[in-house]
């Protein structure tokens, strides 16, 4: 196999995304379920509002229905096909696989919570399988497309299987990526009840300091080719 293209979007530790929710309004070092036990994360600076909608030919409309998730992750892979100096034109109608992983729904639990004002498109918006359905279709792609969801390992599980599909001759071009954002601080209140998180924020596996895990956001997308392929290219 051949990678190339990586596009990731890394976060940084901080405490939270201050643009999104206040982490000392929601942290209690004792918490009930309506509280979190850490103030601190790995978490992306840049604003996740941003995303040229236009550009993708998806309307006003859809786009503010959409998960942030999702439209980080088609500005990804999109910059990861510019990365790799494949123009998203010549792949249209090609036999391109997209295996996309993801977990965390606090844009669709904030999309219900006033149902009078929620979108036409909002299914569409935050279903899991339009993160990888919405690639195929923007693009034209027609391999296979998978949105996967095993926890922490779905990004891996996604790769593992991406490359199962090339080997099988299933796809010629595979899109591999996960996409995770902490869009409202609810799960980690929820999180926090059932002493999953760590109190400063991190992970230590395989350590005496582990007391849970660290959440943390990131959006990635690689190209992935079968070498002989990729050597025949170019």
């Amino acid at each position: 196999m051949s990678n190339f293209g990586v596009i990731p979007a890394w976060p940084t530790w901080s405490g939270g995304p201050t643009n999104r929710w206040a982490a000392e309004e929601w942290f209690d070092a004792y918490p009930d379920k309506q509280s979190m036990v850490t103030k601190h994360g790995f978490f992306l600076e840049e604003d996740i509002s941003q995303f040229d909608a236009k550009f993708f030919g998806i309307s006003s409309t859809e786009a503010h229905a959409m998960d942030p998730q999702q439209r980080l992750f088609l500005m990804t892979t999109y910059e990861a096909l510019e990365d790799a100096a494949i123009p998203v034109e010549t792949l249209r109608g090609s036999n391109t696989g997209v295996f996309a992983s993801i977990f965390e729904r606090g844009y669709d639990r904030m999309g219900h919570k006033d149902l009078s004002t929620i979108s036409n498109t909002h299914m569409n918006g935050t279903g899991e399988a339009i993160l990888s359905n919405g690639i195929s279709y923007c693009f034209d792609l027609k391999g296979p497309c998978m949105t996967i969801d095993t926890g922490c390992s779905g990004s891996l599980v996604a790769l593992h299987q991406a490359c199962h599909s090339l080997r099988l001759g299933e796809s010629d071009l595979a899109l591999v990526g996960g996409s995770q954002l902490v869009i409202h601080p609810d799960a980690l209140t929820i999180m926090s009840g059932m002493g999953m998180l760590n109190p400063d924020g991190k992970s230590y596996a395989f350590d005496s300091r582990g007391e849970g895990y660290g959440r943390g956001e990131g959006v990635a997308t690689i190209v992935l080719k079968r070498l002989d392929r990729a050597l025949e290219d170019g």
